[in-house]
């Protein structure tokens, strides 16, 4: 099953204990193999995200180096149970300007682009 965590950053200062949470989780993130994204939002609005197939260090790495001024990180690691094995499944990915990360299958999807008349 696919890991999704979110954390948002209730203190305008640096919360040590909120980048430690983040960071307990490498171990667990890593068990899942098919692919990783990452989102951060810092205080100022700045908004980034990460995507790779196989490179989940580089992720992590440069998630956790933006913790220290993060509002909100988003880390999604995946294990895929539909669609092609390929970064355009990774998450976080943009929807009609929205990213967007979920666990499990979206089976409404089609139907939302293609809704029956």
């Amino acid at each position: 099953m696919c890991k999704l965590l979110v954390g948002i950053n209730l203190s305008k200062e640096r919360n040590r204990e909120f980048e430690n949470l983040i960071e307990a989780q490498e171990e667990d993130i890593k068990k899942e193999t098919n692919g990783i994204g990452s989102l951060v939002i810092t205080k100022d609005g700045t908004l980034t995200t990460y995507r790779s197939l196989e490179n989940y260090d580089e992720v992590l790495d440069k998630t956790f180096s933006n913790l220290r001024e993060a509002k909100l990180v988003a880390i999604h690691s995946r294990s895929r149970t539909s669609g092609a094995l390929d970064l355009a499944n990774v998450h976080f990915f943009e929807i009609d300007n929205y990213l967007m990360a979920h666990n499990g299958i979206i089976s409404a999807y089609s139907t939302y682009l293609y809704p029956r008349y």
